[in-house]
């Protein structure tokens, strides 16, 4: 484990992982640490957008 996955771990809310790394080795390792997004820099703000809201959606959080 990562220091990333246990900080991750400690919160309940939402994580998005915002790398460079846009392989599904780095996605699947941005899941296993514990982020429940993987979004690939340069960030796309639509995108963003999406995934924030349905986190939100999801959690239940205003």
């Amino acid at each position: 484990m990562t220091i990333e996955h246990d900080i991750v771990r400690l919160y309940s809310d939402p994580a998005i992982a915002p790398i460079a790394y846009a392989g599904e080795y780095d996605q699947q390792q941005a899941l296993n640490a514990g982020f429940q997004k993987h979004l690939t820099k340069p960030d796309d703000l639509e995108a963003l957008v999406k995934i924030i809201v349905t986190l939100v959606e999801r959690t239940g959080n205003d």
